[in-house]
């Protein structure tokens, strides 16, 4: 009986033993893997980490900022605060010209240049048979910006002014607007009709450019009259 009892109590204790022996699992090796990694490669990992996210931060940031639109109205604001500068300024050298021609033509031509020497404005004024026709041109560190025309002429017993506002940014047209009063003998005074007139945004066409522009820039006064009058 004693030794029955005894070779019972060996076997369950060699069974014991070998369950205790066994080899740990996949995962649980993987995990006591990482557990026994050193403390310095787990932070350069976390580190490296932050450092890519950190860098697609910083180009998503350094992207949003590049991108600056600019909005038509912008460009506009622009013009009108560069217009008031120029419009306001008493210290700018001006060029004047004026011509008569014969009975009926007279051109005028006026430049004006800032205290750094460059072109900020210039009016070319031609009268004729029925009226006249000026353009304003306006610039700013040497780049056209805007051009304001005015048709004033009288067909007979009527009166009409067309305005024409023309405005640029590097050279290029980028908004053309028209306005027109028509006067008839009986009607609201000619200021009355042009101040409720609408500026209708129109095609910017190559019309819409002062022709023989740069020769007028740099026209000589000397030679303004042969330039005008024998044209």
């Amino acid at each position: 009986m004693n030794r029955i009892l005894f070779l019972m109590t060996f076997s369950f204790l060699c069974l014991i033993t070998a369950c205790q022996d066994a080899p740990q699992s996949k995962d649980e090796a993987s995990s006591a893997k990482m557990e026994n990694k050193p403390a310095a490669e787990t932070k350069t990992l976390v580190a490296d980490s932050k450092t890519v996210s950190a860098d697609k931060e910083e180009a998503v940031q350094e992207k949003t900022e590049n991108v600056k639109p600019t909005s038509i109205e912008e460009d506009i604001q622009f013009i009108r605060d560069k217009y008031a500068i120029i419009r306001k300024a008493t210290h700018y050298k001006t060029v004047p010209f004026k011509a008569q021609c014969d009975e009926r033509t007279m051109v005028k031509l006026d430049r004006k240049y800032n205290e750094k020497g460059e072109l900020s404005y210039l009016q070319y004024h031609d009268c004729g048979g029925h009226g006249c026709s000026t353009k304003h041109h306006y610039y700013w560190e040497g780049e056209l910006i805007f051009i304001f025309h005015v048709n004033d002429y009288s067909p007979g017993s009527t009166h009409i002014i067309e305005e024409h506002r023309t405005y640029f940014k590097n050279g290029k047209m980028f908004r053309c607007l028209e306005k027109k009063a028509h006067y008839y003998e009986g009607q609201a005074p000619m200021a009355e009709l042009l101040k409720k007139a609408s500026n209708d945004e129109v095609d910017c066409t190559p019309e819409k450019r002062t022709k023989n522009l740069s020769e007028l820039e740099d026209l000589d006064i000397g030679k303004a009259k042969d330039y005008f009058c024998n044209f």
